[in-house]
């Protein structure tokens, strides 16, 4: 309807709260990509239900932009801002652009220049360094939807205390896609 009707975006926007992401992730990915152009401070409205639609999307793409809202004059769109990062990224900063605009270019370097090492260490066969690893990734919001798709297969793990440490991090994050897996092992 987004794509087709573009005088019902809005509507469609203020829907996805409501109805929650698709279980299918490439209409979550195209409705990300086609909802970021409305996170514009010119546009109080829209801003509003695309911050809330992009929050329940889980869109990472859109801290940028959401930081760039911080700074704004309308004092309802920074707290929509705000809610919104703290709700992508489990942060509870306070709602100082720079103290998030630091936070996010820390992080964005983090998974350029650390993040394959980590997920590398995860596949060790130590399992000290397997739990250093998690440890680690585990401190970083932007790194975890692809820790989900790496713990599965520590449940595979030599060692039973790498096996365990896999479970209860799969439960501490509430990772439902992987309920087979932990039946299967």
């Amino acid at each position: 309807v987004a794509y087709w009707h573009p005088k019902l975006v809005l509507d469609v926007m203020c829907q996805v709260r409501l109805v929650g992401p698709s279980d299918v992730e490439s209409v979550n990915d195209a409705m990300r990509v086609r909802l970021r152009p409305y996170l514009d401070e010119a546009q109080p409205g829209p801003c509003r239900a695309a911050i809330m639609a992009l929050t329940t999307l889980g869109d990472h793409d859109s801290i940028g932009p959401m930081i760039t809202l911080l700074g704004c004059e309308d004092g309802g769109l920074r707290e929509n801002a705000h809610w919104a990062l703290r709700t992508l990224t489990g942060l509870a900063l306070s709602p100082s652009q720079e103290t998030w605009a630091r936070w996010h270019q820390a992080e964005l370097a983090w998974l350029v220049r650390e993040k394959p090492r980590e997920f590398q260490h995860l596949r060790s066969q130590d399992p000290a360094e397997v739990a250093n690893a998690l440890r680690e990734v585990l401190t970083h919001p932007l790194a975890l939807k692809e820790l989900h798709g790496a713990l599965p297969e520590l449940l595979q793990n030599r060692w039973p205390a790498v096996r365990v440490l896999a479970c209860r991090t799969l439960a501490e994050l509430k990772v439902q896609e992987s309920v087979g897996k932990l039946v299967w092992a």
